[in-house]
């Protein structure tokens, strides 16, 4: 199964696909504190599903491993402030560096981040998972993330409805190295990225 990376466009964030609510840092509306009593109500229900049901299946297992992943295991995730701040990855000065691009072009420095970034997807992502799904259309998935100032990675988001297929990218994405940080006017800054890749093909 061959996957790839088409390429990173200008990027744009999306909520992810649980329906979790943004909620600026400033926003203390009623209706705001509705939205989040409506979610840990969902928890609650998922919660008593689980202990009535008992055993849960592997697919269950994934899907739940997924929404955790989206909250969990990212020190930076609920620092809104800086990704108000980020610039879209074809907008900065200087973009981000994957280790093993540094001393290129700006466009070789681009092209060596796609083409290690695709060599990831490849090795890790699990080729079983949209099999044992019955997948066998080829399906493009819209992923984002921040390359923070310090060049670790947030905020990973990922446009698939698929909670199993979205658990298995966001698990890949957190296994990306540290990025040497894009520059804008001599300063290292936060840059949004955005990728495509391409599955079951």
């Amino acid at each position: 199964m061959n996957y790839k990376l088409i390429r990173i466009k200008k990027a744009m964030f999306f909520l992810p696909v649980f329906s979790l609510l943004y909620i600026s840092c400033g926003q203390t509306s009623d209706t705001s504190k509705n939205k989040k009593s409506d979610l840990i109500n969902k928890i609650q229900a998922v919660h008593n599903q689980m202990a009535k049901q008992g055993n849960i299946s592997e697919e269950e297992q994934l899907a739940l491993k997924s929404f955790a992943s989206l909250v969990g295991a990212d020190e930076n995730y609920s620092s809104q402030e800086d990704m108000k701040d980020a610039i879209p990855y074809d907008k900065v000065e200087f973009t981000p560096i994957y280790p093993g691009c540094d001393g290129l072009s700006q466009e070789e420095s681009k092209q060596c981040f796609t083409e290690s970034f695709n060599s990831l997807i490849a090795s890790e992502f699990n080729p079983d998972i949209p099999n044992n799904l019955g997948i066998e259309k080829p399906q493009r998935v819209e992923v984002f993330f921040m390359v923070n100032k310090d060049g670790t990675l947030s905020h990973h988001k990922v446009r698939e409805p698929n909670v199993v297929i979205l658990a298995e990218i966001v698990r890949v994405l957190k296994l990306m190295p540290k990025l040497k940080p894009g520059v804008q006017n001599g300063e290292k800054v936060n840059v949004m990225c955005s990728v495509i890749v391409h599955y079951g093909d």
